[in-house]
């Protein structure tokens, strides 16, 4: 679509990459896999942070994007989970 990311100095951003099998449930919902997995993993490092998902990819903080998640199918079946 055209649209620049920039990536400011005390960010984060990670991918990794998941091969599902056919028997996994659609690629689609590794997006509230992963928001669900993130919400899990801020709960754990900072219990104090009170965070909610807001459907289907954004890991808030208050009224503050803390993360948003994406997704890309690459050519092998692979899907890239970015964050």
């Amino acid at each position: 679509m055209g649209r620049a990311w920039e990536s400011p100095i005390g960010n984060f951003y990670g991918s990794t990459i998941v091969w599902p099998s056919a028997s996994d449930p659609a690629p689609a919902s590794l997006a509230f896999v992963a928001a669900i997995a993130l919400h899990d993993t801020l709960a754990r490092l900072a219990p104090h942070v009170r965070s909610f998902i807001k459907w289907p990819n954004d890991l808030m903080v208050d009224a503050a994007k803390l993360s948003g998640i994406l997704l890309e199918r690459a050519g092998d079946g692979a899907v890239v989970i970015g964050m």
